[in-house]
């Protein structure tokens, strides 16, 4: 979907951050640049490995989510994951899964 609006995909790196394996990146697009982020998350369980969650989902039947975040400064975005990854966001995914 970024790419088919002209966005170049830029430096994927696997990080952890707050103990959770997020993947981190820089959509760019002239001299546009956006930092993003994303993972798979149940509001229990997070992860960036497609047969990781699978895997999780077939032996809990919990769904997951895939959370994206996006921000025009690497700070802001660092700020707002570690929001999404604190107990209480997590909270909100499993109520949101009952």
């Amino acid at each position: 979907c970024w790419q088919g609006s002209g966005y170049v995909f830029t430096a994927i790196h696997e990080k952890i951050l707050n103990g959770t394996h997020i993947y981190t990146g820089v959509l760019r697009k002239g001299t546009d640049e956006i930092h993003t982020a994303w993972w798979f998350d149940n509001g229990d369980f997070q992860t960036i490995h497609p047969l990781e969650w699978r895997w999780v989902w077939i032996k809990t039947r919990k769904p997951f989510y895939l959370i994206n975040v996006n921000s025009r400064n690497k700070t802001l975005l660092t700020q707002e994951i570690a929001k999404l990854l604190s107990k209480n966001s997590h909270e909100k995914i499993r109520q949101y899964n009952k």
